[in-house]
């Protein structure tokens, strides 16, 4: 059964998923080469916090 996301989670994701974003974007020596490594995290991170009621 799916559950709607506690708010750290949301959060957590969605800063994950902006950074992702924005190392595709633009030239951020760290982040660039693992943009899609950080969009995945956040897509994952927010797949966990759906199907988990503790978190």
């Amino acid at each position: 059964m799916l559950t709607p996301p506690t708010w750290p989670v949301l959060i957590v994701s969605l800063l994950l998923v902006v950074a992702g974003v924005a190392g595709l974007l633009l030239p951020i020596a760290v982040l660039s080469p693992n943009a899609a490594w950080a969009l995945l995290a956040g897509y994952a991170t927010l797949l966990l916090g759906v199907f988990s009621k503790r978190l």
